[in-house]
């Protein structure tokens, strides 16, 4: 047989169980009404689901190949604008005639037929021969001589024949020599001056002359002759 202690203890028991459930019931049927008189409802709580608005969806984008395509037809025009080479304008030909008074090749002298020239000069007044002498001398020849004796005469080619004419005659015997030669060229015209020795029966004189010589159809002779 229990003990009254233990039928105490027993009673106290099932009493807290049967309160436990009591209050369980009481604790669900209060807030199924309402509580305190306001409700979760009531305060403007809902499910957020029935507040949120949809959001609405953006256009539709072409996809991105289409505006390659797109794109294509005008960057290759822009790089073909870039790109392209500008027209060029053909000159028009332009002929450029010849100076008439420019000497050709063959006419131009040169210091050997320089040379030549003043050797054939001075050997032909050495032997006293007239005709090889005048040979060098161009017929719109000019020149000038200056001697002691008659001072300074300008000659042209028809009174330089008769003077040289009349020397050669009076002389027996004829020396010339040329010294410190120095040769300009310009194309077909040059000069020559040098330093002259004259020595002849009747005269002695010695003194600087410069030549002035041209080329004419592969011919080079004197047009001018100075002395000092």
């Amino acid at each position: 047989m229990m003990s009254k202690q233990s039928r105490t203890k027993r009673v106290y028991l099932l009493l807290g169980i049967g309160l436990l459930v009591f209050w369980g019931i009481a604790c669900k049927t209060f807030f199924q009404q309402g509580g305190f008189g306001f409700s979760l409802s009531k305060i403007g709580f809902e499910k957020a689901s029935s507040k949120i608005t949809p959001v609405p969806k953006a256009a539709s984008l072409p996809a991105e190949s289409t505006l390659v395509n797109k794109k294509q037809p005008i960057i290759e025009s822009l790089l073909d604008e870039k790109t392209a080479p500008p027209p060029v304008s053909t000159p028009p030909s332009v002929s450029v005639p010849s100076p008439s008074g420019s000497p050709t090749l063959s006419e131009t002298i040169s210091q050997g037929e320089v040379e030549a020239l003043i050797e054939r000069w001075r050997s032909a007044w050495s032997r006293r021969d007239l005709k090889g002498y005048l040979a060098c001398y161009a017929p719109d020849f000019v020149g000038t001589t200056v001697s002691r004796k008659t001072g300074a005469k300008r000659f042209d080619y028809p009174g330089w024949k008769n003077y040289k004419s009349r020397l050669f005659r009076q002389n027996q015997w004829i020396r010339v020599g040329v010294e410190n030669l120095k040769i300009e060229l310009y194309g077909d015209t040059a000069t020559a001056t040098f330093t002259q020795y004259y020595d002849s029966s009747a005269y002695r004189d010695v003194g600087i002359k410069t030549l002035y010589l041209v080329k004419r159809k592969g011919v080079v002779q004197i047009v001018r002759e100075e002395s000092e």
